[in-house]
């Protein structure tokens, strides 16, 4: 009996010097936030600024608490929007016992509040979104908030520079001379400097392709981009899944008798590929990833391009996805600034319905 009194108090003993030294069978660790944006064909992920409201830390005397105030607001994460709707996850490191979720409209100032961690956005549109709750980790307590903004920036086409105002000149009366003037295969030839592309790009170019008269652009899918401009570096990248798993894709209609197709870019890549693909092979919720990229790689048709066009297969039922890899290796020569990277385009052709 005097034994196991005396292995109940020594494992009293134990909790109680647990309890004191705030030892715990979890680990405790402040909540980080990575938002999961999809939007068109493109997913990314970004990392939420934070900041921490309150700590409270469980002890067998009782809870204590330690309070933040701050002078300055949450500054929040930057996030590019899309021209296409989509969604943005909300993926905490574990699991809130509380959570409140806010999404305003910075055109109208109106805030919502939306249940759970999934955010429907439209697009081209900016949003601001805060989420601030309450997380138990270990013996500590941690009431965080977090801030992001969802900024759209439209296109803003390059004007042309304003032609400087000269004013004209009387011209000079013609001198008379007693030699003769020199032909005109004697004068020296002024030779003319080539004219410098000097635009930068903070995207990939866009490509443009031609058919039947109209124009589209197709979307992009996996990206992975760079720009410096005076010093300053900034870079992204994206995943995508592969073409053939796109449910919505750009799409021409395939004409009878126009069998070629006219690809131009905004800016000539240093080199790119271009793959067509039969779209009965198009599998939006693949099972079987190896399989599925087998019969791909086998069923795939390279193009080589001739004279900026390639022609399409025989068999107007046919329908085709077309995905163009494109690559830059450098942008302006000069000392301002430097653009280059890699992007995925692709469109499909329907078959036609007659």
């Amino acid at each position: 009996m005097k034994k196991v009194l005396r292995a109940i108090c020594l494992t009293l003993a134990v909790a109680v010097l647990a309890g004191l030294c705030g030892c715990s069978g979890k680990k405790s660790a402040m909540p980080t936030l990575k938002t999961v944006y999809l939007a068109g064909n493109v997913t990314s992920t970004y990392d939420i600024a934070s900041r921490e409201n309150a700590i409270t830390t469980r002890g067998i005397f009782g809870d204590s608490t330690k309070n933040y105030t701050w002078d300055e607001p949450l500054e929040p994460t930057v996030i590019n929007a899309s021209e296409s709707s989509g969604t943005i996850q909300l993926a905490f490191s574990y699991a809130a016992d509380d959570l409140s979720v806010y999404v305003s409209d910075p055109d109208t100032g109106e805030t919502q509040t939306v249940e759970g961690t999934t955010i429907e956005v439209e697009g081209g549109k900016s949003y601001s979104i805060s989420a601030a709750g309450s997380w138990s980790s270990g013996i500590h307590i941690y009431r965080m908030e977090f801030a992001f903004d969802l900024v759209y920036t439209p296109e803003v086409p390059e004007a042309e520079p304003e032609k400087p105002v000269i004013a004209e000149k009387p011209e000079p009366e013609p001198e008379t001379s007693s030699e003769p003037e020199p032909e005109l295969s004697e004068l020296p030839v002024e030779e003319t400097a080539p004219a410098e592309e000097n635009k930068t790009f903070n995207d990939p170019p866009a490509l443009i392709v031609s058919y039947n008269g109209e124009t589209l652009k197709p979307a992009m899918g996996t990206t992975d981009w760079s720009c410096e401009i005076n010093g300053i570096m900034n870079s992204y990248s994206a995943d995508s899944d592969h073409p053939m798993q796109w449910e919505t894709i750009r799409t021409v209609e395939r004409v009878y008798g126009k069998d070629h197709i006219e690809l131009s870019f905004e800016y000539a890549p240093d080199e790119y590929s271009i793959t067509l693909w039969n779209d009965k092979y198009m599998d939006f919720d693949v099972d079987d990833y190896d399989s599925f990229f087998a019969t791909l790689e086998e069923n795939a048709e390279v193009i080589v391009l001739e004279d900026g066009a390639f022609e399409l297969g025989v068999g107007y039922e046919t329908g085709y996805v077309v995905m163009v890899e494109a690559k830059w290796r450098h942008g302006q020569q000069d000392d301002t600034g430097y653009w280059g990277g890699s992007t995925v385009y692709a469109f499909r052709v329907s078959p036609t319905n007659y």
